[in-house]
């Protein structure tokens, strides 16, 4: 298991690298641990914070309900309008109805 550093740490270790000369190799040795402290506690979060079963089958039965209302709506719409016009004869719009709709449909 990776144990990061403390951030005082790595403080004292940016503070020493610039006080007994800025050498090369200080500098990208410091920044690997810098790399690697925040690499690991990234990896750290995630595998504490890690969903259990329980919750991954909650979240797939939220996600299957969804799909199932937007489909039982939009099969419900489509029998309302079928069921609007029983005898299948086209609506009636006058031409100033149809004048605006084709306006603001801009």
């Amino acid at each position: 298991m990776f144990v990061s550093l403390p951030i005082h740490l790595i403080i004292i270790a940016i503070f020493f690298a610039f006080r007994y000369g800025t050498q090369k190799i200080n500098i990208n040795i410091l920044l690997f641990l810098i790399f690697k402290v925040i690499i690991g506690t990234i990896l750290y979060y995630k595998w504490k914070h890690k969903p259990t079963l329980e919750e991954l089958h909650h979240r797939d039965n939220l996600k299957k309900h969804y799909i199932l209302n937007k489909i039982k709506s939009i099969s419900d719409k489509k029998l309302r309008d079928k069921n609007e016009i029983i005898t299948n004869l086209p609506k009636f719009e006058s031409d100033f109805v149809k004048l605006h709709k084709n306006f603001y449909n801009i």
